[in-house]
C-alpha cells in the first residue's frame, strides 16, 4: 500500500516536502501530512534525511519533520477505528484485492501504482477482518482480567509488551490495528491498549535505529533524534493513562464510550501531538543536544552516499549529485591551483587520491539504485551522474600524471594554456557548476584543439632544426595533448552536471513516473 501511494504522490511528495519546510513548524506539518498521505513515517524520515545529506535543508529543519511524522503516522489507527471495524468490509476487500493485484500486472506506469494501493487497502481490510474473527472466538477465554491490572507494574508490562509485538512485527501500524480490533472486540480494556500503544510508539524506534547502523552521521543523528523524542512522549503518556481513561469515562458522551477504539486511536494522536507541541519552541536545544550525542567526526566526501536512501530511488540520486558536486569542486579548484603554480604536487595528488576513492564508492552507490517498476526510463540526473563519474575517472587519472605537469612547466606556450585552463576551472569557485564554468572550460578546450595541430608542427620543426633529444620533443608533445585532455573532461564534467539544473531541482523531480 505505502509503496503504491508513494508511486502515485511521487514528485509532488518529494517537492513539497523540500518546498515547504522553510523551519521547524513547517516542517512538522508537512512531515505529518507527507506521512498522512503515504501511510508510512519511515519513507517520510527517509526523505528528510536525503535533503539533509544532499544540502537542501539542515538538520533542525529535518527535526520538524521527523516530529510531524509521528503524528501523521497515527492517521493508520483512524483508519481502523472508524472505518475498519465499523463497517464489514470483508466482502468489498477481497474483489478490491483482486482488482488491484490484475492492475499490477496488467499494465504500467500510474495504473500500475493505483493497482498496489487497492490491493493494500484490500488486504488491510481483509486482515482487520480476520482479526475479528479469529478474537470473537476467544471471546470468553481472553477478557481484560488475562491482562496485567491497570496498577504502575501492570502498565508497564503492558509498555513492554507492546515494545515486543512491534520488534516482532517491524510495524507500529500493524501493531496499533491488533490494538484497536483486540478493544473492539473486549478482549482488553482502554487502558491496556493504552499502554500496549505507548510500547508500540517506543518499539518504532528500534526499525530507525536499525537502519543507522553503518550510516553516516545525519542517519544516526536522526535515528537518536526519533529514539529521543518517542521516549519522552512515551513517559508524558505513561504517566497520563490512568487520567485520561477517567476523564473518557466521566465526560465523553455514552455514544463515544461504546467505541472505546475511538478513545484510544484519541490518545495516540494526542500524545504524540503533545510531544510536538512541547518540543518544538525549543528545536534548536533538541538539534544541539542530538549533534552532542552524535557528534559529526572526520570530514568524509562520501558522508551522503547513505543506504538506507536506496529506498527511495529520487532522494538517493539527488544524494549522488550532491556528492559529485562536493568531489567535482574540491578537484577542480586544487587543479586550477596547480596549473597557476599555487599547490606543490605531493598535496595535489592526496587530494586527487581521496577524490578518486570517494568517485570510485559514488559509481557503487549509483549502481545500487534501481527504479521499482521494470521499463520505466532512467532520470535525467541519473544518466547524467554516468556521464559525470566517467568523465571525473578519467580526469583524476590524467590530472595525476606528475611528468606532464612537469613539461608544462617548462614551455612557455604551455604555460600560457595552462594559465588559462586555470582561469576557466576556477570559475566554480564563484559560479558554481554552472553553463557559464562550462562554456568558459569549452571555450579553452576549442582554443587547445585548433592550436595542438599547429603547435605540434612547431615542435617538431624546432627539433628538426636545433637539433633538440627526441625525448623532450615527446614530452612537449604528451604535454599539449595532456592539457587538451584535461580540458576536455572538464568541460563535460561540468556540462553534464549544468545539464539537469541546481540540485534544488533535480532533487524534486528525481525520476521519471517512477
Amino acid at each position: 500500500m505505502t509503496d503504491g501511494l508513494k508511486a502515485i504522490a511521487g514528485n509532488a511528495i518529494r517537492s513539497s516536502l523540500a518546498r515547504f519546510t522553510k523551519g521547524p513548524f513547517s516542517g512538522a506539518i508537512t512531515g505529518a501530512v507527507t506521512t498522512g498521505i503515504v501511510q508510512s513515517s519511515s519513507a517520510t524520515t527517509v526523505m528528510a534525511v536525503g535533503f539533509v545529506g544532499a544540502g537542501l535543508m539542515t538538520f533542525e529543519q529535518s527535526l520538524g519533520i521527523i516530529l510531524g511524522a509521528n503524528v501523521g503516522s497515527t492517521v493508520t489507527g483512524w483508519l481502523v477505528a472508524v472505518i475498519g471495524v465499523k463497517l464489514d468490509l470483508a466482502r468489498i476487500a477481497l474483489p478490491l484485492i483482486l482488482i488491484g493485484a490484475i492492475m499490477r500486472l496488467l499494465w504500467r506506469g500510474r495504473v500500475t501504482s493505483i493497482g498496489a494501493s487497492l490491493a493494500g487497502f484490500g488486504l488491510l481490510f481483509f486482515g482487520i477482518s480476520l482479526l475479528q474473527t479469529g478474537m470473537a472466538g476467544f471471546a470468553e477465554t481472553v477478557t481484560p482480567s488475562s491482562f496485567p491490572p491497570n496498577t504502575f507494574w501492570g502498565r508497564l508490562q503492558l509498555v513492554v509488551l507492546g515494545i515486543a509485538i512491534t520488534l516482532i512485527m517491524q510495524s507500529s501500524g500493524a501493531g496499533v490495528a491488533m490494538a484497536v480490533t483486540a478493544i473492539h472486540t473486549g478482549s482488553i480494556s482502554l487502558d491496556q491498549a493504552a499502554s500496549l500503544v505507548i510500547g508500540m510508539d517506543v518499539g518504532t524506534t528500534a526499525t530507525a535505529m536499525l537502519a543507522t547502523i553503518g550510516g553516516n552521521v545525519n542517519a544516526r543523528r536522526t535515528g537518536i533524534a526519533h529514539v529521543v523524542f518517542n521516549l519522552f512522549t512515551g513517559f508524558i503518556a505513561f504517566i497520563l493513562v490512568p487520567f485520561y481513561v477517567r476523564a473518557w469515562d466521566m465526560f465523553v458522551p455514552v455514544v463515544l464510550r461504546d467505541d472505546p477504539q475511538v478513545g484510544l486511536v484519541f490518545f495516540h494522536s494526542s500524545f504524540n501531538l503533545a510531544g510536538v507541541i512541547c518540543v518544538l519552541p525549543f528545536t534548536q536545544s533538541f538539534a544541539n543536544f542530538v549533534e552532542w550525542l552524535v557528534p559529526a567526526g572526520k570530514r568524509v566526501l562520501e558522508r551522503r552516499l547513505e543506504p538506507m536512501l536506496l529506498s527511495d530511488p529520487n532522494v538517493a540520486l539527488a544524494s549522488v549529485r550532491a556528492t559529485l558536486d562536493q568531489i567535482i569542486t574540491i578537484v577542480f579548484l586544487e587543479l586550477a591551483s596547480l596549473l597557476n603554480s599555487q599547490r606543490t604536487p605531493r598535496k595535489f595528488l592526496a587530494v586527487l587520491q581521496e577524490s578518486e576513492q570517494a568517485t570510485m564508492k559514488t559509481s557503487e552507490y549509483l549502481n545500487r539504485i534501481q527504479i521499482r517498476e521494470a521499463g520505466q526510463p532512467a532520470s535525467q540526473l541519473q544518466i547524467s551522474s554516468f556521464h559525470v563519474i566517467d568523465h571525473l575517472s578519467r580526469l583524476i587519472i590524467r590530472a595525476g600524471k606528475e611528468d606532464r605537469l612537469e613539461t608544462v612547466a617548462r614551455d612557455p606556450e604551455l604555460i600560457r594554456w595552462s594559465e588559462k585552463l586555470s582561469s576557466a576551472i576556477g570559475l566554480v569557485q564563484k559560479a558554481g557548476l554552472t553553463v557559464e564554468t562550462a562554456k568558459a572550460i569549452e571555450s579553452v578546450w576549442l582554443e587547445l584543439e585548433q592550436r595542438s595541430e599547429p603547435y605540434r608542427r612547431e615542435v617538431i620543426e624546432q627539433t628538426i632544426r636545433h637539433g633538440q633529444s627526441l625525448e623532450s620533443t615527446l614530452d612537449r608533445l604528451d604535454g599539449v595533448r595532456w592539457l587538451r585532455r584535461i580540458a576536455y573532461h572538464a568541460w563535460r564534467i561540468t556540462f553534464h552536471v549544468a545539464m539537469v539544473g541546481p540540485l534544488e531541482k533535480t532533487a524534486g523531480e528525481g525520476t521519471e513516473n517512477a
